[in-house]
């Protein structure tokens, strides 16, 4: 789809959008890192769209594209599936061990991950 509609797909963009989308640039890096940008980009939501697309507005080839796409997918799964298990099994752990306590210690954790979240959103903001 980006190979054939790629484009003129850009070539539709509103003006000050497609100021921002090179396709010079998208040929280079994926003649550079084609494969890795492929594989790599399966952990980054946005990129699991966008890196099919411009794979193909940049020139990579079907059968590159191909096992690159089936090797990320395959890591991002079975990854995936496993940080799954990881945590489900430390919960449990948790949940034996320390019984009530692991509803005080989540809590705590998520009241300081909050804490931490807007004391750099209110940084951000002050510069």
């Amino acid at each position: 789809l980006g190979r054939r509609y790629g484009p003129v797909a850009v070539a539709h963009v509103p003006g000050p959008l497609r100021r921002h989308l090179d396709i010079a640039r998208a040929r280079r890096l994926f003649a550079r890192h084609g494969t890795w940008a492929v594989v790599l980009g399966r952990w980054v939501a946005v990129l699991r769209v966008m890196v099919p697309l411009t794979a193909g507005v940049g020139g990579m080839r079907r059968r590159t594209f191909l096992w690159a796409n089936l090797s990320g997918a395959l890591v991002w799964a079975t990854g995936v599936a496993l940080l799954g298990y990881l945590a489900s099994a430390s919960y449990h752990y948790l949940e034996r061990e320390f019984g009530i306590g692991q509803w005080v210690l989540l809590t705590v954790i998520g009241v300081a991950a909050a804490l931490r979240v807007w004391w750099h959103r209110r940084q951000r903001k002050a510069r």
